[in-house]
């Protein structure tokens, strides 16, 4: 089964701002993470540091890393990371790297970092 776009999108979303280089990555999702509502979605199990990381790993293999660091210089610059407000702040910046990291693991399903990525989040990219 490929992966579709609404998919990428909403994958993404769950890790709202949590793209990125590791240390931005970690930092904004640790500070989501205080938020009431925990918009950086973290399935069960899974930790900023083990999202951080498979962000990266899907970027770099994608070779998305401009269209990460775009988003994640945005994210941080977020003031209140648990405000409705801010969580659309980078709503452009989130599409590009989705669509980036998004069209390369739907035509690589079976690239090793994609794989991992949605394995961690639950859900099936299809691929061999």
């Amino acid at each position: 089964m490929m992966l579709n776009r609404t998919m990428v999108a909403w994958v993404l979303a769950l890790g709202s701002f949590a793209v990125g280089c590791a240390s931005k990555c970690k930092t904004v999702c640790d500070e989501q993470q205080k938020c009431s509502d925990r918009i950086a979605g973290l399935v069960d199990g899974m930790t900023c540091d083990k999202l951080c990381d498979d962000v990266n790993g899907v970027a770099d293999a994608s070779k998305c890393d401009k269209q990460r660091d775009d988003y994640y210089d945005c994210a941080e610059k977020v003031q209140d990371k648990c405000d409705a407000s801010g969580r659309n702040a980078c709503d452009a910046q989130a599409s590009a790297f989705s669509n980036c990291w998004g069209s390369y693991c739907q035509a690589h399903p079976s690239d090793k970092d994609c794989k991992k990525y949605f394995s961690d989040f639950g859900i099936a990219s299809g691929g061999g």
